[in-house]
């Protein structure tokens, strides 16, 4: 299977293990996700959002998304790495950015298998508000 318009895509994976979810001396939540140094490299597709809109859940409003990229599975067994949920999305196409994957889905089942993984990303930044 092959991605049109490839681009390089530069993903720092949180690390689940090493981070803490409770302070455990003041039983408040962490604020800060530890990530390991070096950053893993894909190449992807990247779609404009479209298909995500603002819905209800149990927890609130869930924000649209600001776009997707589409992932090869055969690339992604190669890193031994699996999107997850809260994953920082560094660089797109060389550009800097600060997106964070918020909603995974497998596409393209043949034999059995998925053998594209698509993530919906958003910019989860706060906004400066002016004074």
């Amino acid at each position: 299977m092959r991605l049109y318009f490839a681009i390089e895509v530069e993903i720092h994976p949180a690390d689940r293990v090493h981070t803490a979810v409770q302070d455990p001396d003041l039983k408040e939540p962490v604020g800060e996700v530890k990530r390991p140094s070096t950053p893993i490299k894909l190449l992807a597709q990247k779609g404009l959002g479209q298909d995500v809109k603002l819905t209800a859940s149990e927890g609130g409003g869930l924000l649209h998304a600001d776009g997707y990229l589409v992932f090869r599975r055969l690339d992604l067994d190669e890193l031994e790495y699996l999107p997850a949920y809260g994953d920082r999305i560094a660089v797109i196409a060389g550009d800097a950015t600060d997106y964070y994957i918020h909603k995974l889905t497998r596409r393209g089942h043949k034999n059995g298998r998925w053998n594209l993984m698509k993530c919906w990303y958003s910019d989860q930044a706060p906004t400066r508000q002016r004074s």
